[in-house]
């Protein structure tokens, strides 16, 4: 069961890894969410009346592979529900702003985020996201074969 645990986890971070590769290229994308699933994990993305194509398929795997090897660190903090609504809400992600009010609708006072952080100190992509992650993109890079194949 904690091997299963670990792989779901290693997924769940590389969806955050692919979110950011998908935002640093396509700055306008939408975030949806990022789960991991049986089979691996995705994360669902609006471009509006853009898809994505196989040259950029390439280009993001690319770019989640420079992630990965720039061993970002995973770091929760939590915000009272307000100002993490207003904070989503300035960083224009509407499906985001639609699930925190959903939240706050159910009651939840808090929200929790993770964000990637490199090396250097900055913040390279914030989520909201209850987790959990791994402590940083280098130990997805070290269990890479396993994360793929299971």
């Amino acid at each position: 069961m904690e091997k299963e645990n670990k792989l779901e986890t290693m997924r769940h971070s590389l969806s955050h890894v692919m979110a950011q590769a998908v935002l640093e290229l396509f700055p306008e994308a939408r975030l949806g969410i990022g789960p991991a699933i049986e089979e691996g994990f995705y994360y669902d993305f609006d471009l509006g009346e853009k898809s994505f194509g196989p040259n950029d398929l390439k280009e993001i795997e690319k770019k989640m592979k420079k992630i990965i090897s720039g061993n970002q660190k995973f770091e929760k903090y939590e915000e009272d529900i307000k100002k993490a609504i207003a904070y989503i809400k300035k960083k224009k992600q509407p499906y985001k702003h639609e699930l925190a009010r959903d939240l706050e609708k159910e009651g939840e006072t808090k929200l929790s985020f993770y964000r990637m952080v490199a090396l250097n100190g900055k913040k390279k992509f914030i989520d909201l996201c209850k987790g959990p992650h791994v402590a940083s993109t280098k130990e997805i890079g070290k269990n890479r074969r396993r994360v793929l194949e299971g």
